[in-house]
């Protein structure tokens, strides 16, 4: 879990930390963690393949921004 002291310094109040390569349960689905780390300093999106779905927290453009 790259850079998890980082974002824990930033925000103390948060209790349970996830990386790359750790699984969460969003509702009815598990969702497998992945790191971008580069664009952001603890950025990770949730691939939920059953779902056909990723939550990526970001914006996409189709010509950059």
């Amino acid at each position: 879990m790259p850079n998890n002291g980082v974002e824990k310094r930033k925000n103390p109040s948060v209790e349970n930390l996830v990386g790359g390569g750790d699984s969460v349960s969003i509702g009815k689905f598990e969702a497998n963690v992945i790191d971008f780390l580069g664009h952001t300093l603890g950025h990770t999106a949730y691939h939920l393949p059953e779902a056909d779905m990723a939550f990526v927290g970001d914006a996409l453009f189709a010509l950059g921004c």
